[in-house]
């Protein structure tokens, strides 16, 4: 199920749902675009490059990772107007120059964040557990960790796409050979115009794909029982 509203009571008005959203979601979000970039650069850092900690930006202080627009503003707009909560971060910068073998490297760089998202979803499916066993998970721990889980499974299913320059086009580069690696690489140009054009013109699509790979997710880190 695509959905990264927890289920509420009836008689609670939108502009209070709206309101806890933001307070909890807004944070979550932050926190977990943070460590999937910190998982970049220190994969890239793993790799040879070193250019992400020079910049500063192997760090969990957010403010060399955020993007006004991109961290602060979208996911307000998107919890105010009703669509599913996200956002992005500043990408991490990588010297591909400096990797030991540069498109098997960037791949397993840029797999990295989808995987920081996926680890932080088990790590909070095993703490709600923990917490549920012991009877210490009350509904405001419950909710904060519905909503730790459903972003974090979002954000990786979400970069996981093969659409430059989302994480999963360089994974996508690494496993083509010869002119069709060039060629999908060239794609690169317009991929965000390609993107806009799959989240506007062909959402039931992407809600399909993103209701399917974060099921799979979910399955696989033993927490999509957790709340449905």
């Amino acid at each position: 199920m695509f959905t990264l509203k927890p289920k509420r009571q009836l008689q609670e008005t939108m502009s209070q749902a709206d309101i806890q959203m933001l307070i909890i979601g807004l944070p979550v979000l932050i926190f977990s675009l943070v460590v999937h970039e910190v998982w970049h650069a220190l994969a890239a850092e793993r790799l040879g490059d070193n250019t992400a900690r020079r910049l500063g930006r192997v760090t969990l202080n957010p403010l060399p990772h955020l993007d006004p627009l991109m961290s602060l503003v979208l996911p307000a707009l998107c919890i105010i107007s009703g669509a599913p909560i996200f956002g992005g971060a500043k990408p991490v910068p990588v010297n591909m120059n400096n990797l030991r073998s540069p498109m098997r490297d960037m791949a397993i760089v840029a797999a990295a964040g989808p995987l920081s998202n996926i680890v932080l979803a088990l790590l909070a499916g095993i703490l709600v557990r923990v917490l549920a066993t012991i009877g210490l998970l009350g509904p405001e721990l419950a909710q904060i960790g519905y909503m730790f889980i459903q972003i974090n499974l979002l954000l990786a299913a979400f970069n996981l796409l093969p659409i430059p320059p989302l994480d999963g086009s360089r994974i996508v580069a690494a496993l083509l050979k010869g002119e069709a690696r060039y060629a999908y690489m060239r794609l690169e140009a317009y991929g965000l115009m390609i993107l806009m054009l799959v989240i506007f013109l062909a959402r039931p699509v992407l809600y399909a794909y993103l209701s399917f790979t974060m099921s799979l997710l979910g399955t696989l880190t033993g927490t999509s029982k957790l709340f449905f």
